[in-house]
């Protein structure tokens, strides 16, 4: 009777807030899809009870993304180097169906909202825009491997690197990852208003 009753998929990979490629963290992703190409995810810190709720992700298909608004697009990342390169995992999938799950991942994109970024003991101040990861300049070893072992993971992001080498790279639709090639991020910001002219 809740919606979280119907939150049936697990998805682990790397965040980073717009504007700074620097400040990563690992984003647990409990999700639901809410309608075909249309997936919404709660983020936390963790999988343990007390684990905060840091983030939500929206996750569309490439048909949904291609679209929308160009000025839209900007606010998503593609998925397809976080799964080429092990850096996002499903774990549960079954063995026989892992890479036609995961080459389905490849072709979505996703905007992510960031509530509690993890040096606050509070969640203050506005929302931000995060991103996954989408160059290998990006790549945290450290972070990595944390990620690996929180899950405690038959594989390492290395290994599986190498096992989806051979993967082809969906092309990528413009606007996704727009900032590898402006080097603009957008970003979210609070904006005052006179109560008397909004109304």
């Amino acid at each position: 009777m809740f919606p979280t009753s119907l939150l049936t998929g697990f998805v682990v990979d790397i965040h980073f807030l717009a504007v700074d490629t620097h400040f990563q963290y690992i984003a647990y992703h409990y999700c639901s899809d809410l309608f075909p190409g249309y997936t919404q995810c709660v983020i936390y810190n963790g999988t343990e009870s007390d684990s905060r709720i840091v983030a939500t992700e929206i996750v569309v298909s490439a048909e949904i993304f291609q679209t929308l608004p160009y000025e839209e697009r900007l606010l998503y990342h593609s998925h397809a180097f976080a799964v080429k390169n092990g850096l996002l995992v499903l774990p549960g999938v079954p063995a026989d169906q892992e890479e036609s799950v995961y080459k389905g991942v490849m072709s979505t994109y996703g905007k992510v909202t960031d509530y509690w970024h993890s040096y606050q003991n509070f969640p203050l101040g506005p929302p931000r825009l995060a991103y996954g990861l989408a160059d290998v300049s990006q790549i945290n070893v450290t972070i990595a491997e944390q990620l690996d072992a929180s899950l405690k993971l038959s594989t390492t992001w290395k290994q599986r690197q190498a096992q989806r080498q051979s993967w082809s790279m969906p092309a990528k639709i413009d606007g996704a990852d727009d900032y590898l090639v402006s080097g603009v991020f957008p970003q979210y910001v609070i904006q005052m208003f006179n109560v008397s002219k909004s109304l």
